[in-house]
C-alpha cells in the first residue's frame, strides 16, 4: 500500500492509530525480540497496511495461527487481497470481536 493511500485512510479514519506504515526496520527490531517459531497462535487488532502480518508469517511455523482483525474495510480489503495463508484468518471487526477467536478453535 502506498504511503498516499495509507495516509487517506487516515485521515478519514480517525480509528487508525498511524499517520503512516511502520517501517521494516521497526518491524524487525519489534519482531526480533519474539519467538516467533514457537508461538501456538499470534493475534494482531489492527493490522493496518500488513506491515507486522508478512514478517510474523515467515517466522511461524506451519501448526502456527495468525488471527489479524482489522475494522476498517478498505484495509481489510486489503488484507484480504494480499495474504493468501491458511495460518492466516483475517476478521472484519475490532477488539470487542476478541470472543471470535475461541469460535476459531
Amino acid at each position: 500500500m502506498s504511503i498516499w493511500l495509507y495516509l487517506k485512510n487516515f485521515i478519514s479514519d480517525r480509528n487508525i492509530a498511524t499517520l503512516a506504515p511502520t517501517s521494516p526496520s521497526t518491524v524487525r527490531r519489534i519482531c526480533d525480540r519474539l519467538d516467533l517459531n514457537q508461538a501456538q497462535l499470534v493475534v494482531e487488532f489492527g493490522p493496518g497496511d500488513g506491515a507486522f502480518t508478512q514478517h510474523i508469517l515467515r517466522q511461524l511455523n506451519s501448526h502456527a495461527q495468525y488471527i489479524a482483525i482489522e475494522r476498517n474495510k478498505k484495509l481489510y480489503s486489503y488484507l484480504n487481497n494480499k495474504f493468501s495463508d491458511s495460518r492466516f484468518p483475517l476478521v472484519f471487526g475490532s477488539a470487542e470481536h476478541a470472543r471470535l477467536i475461541q469460535r476459531l478453535g
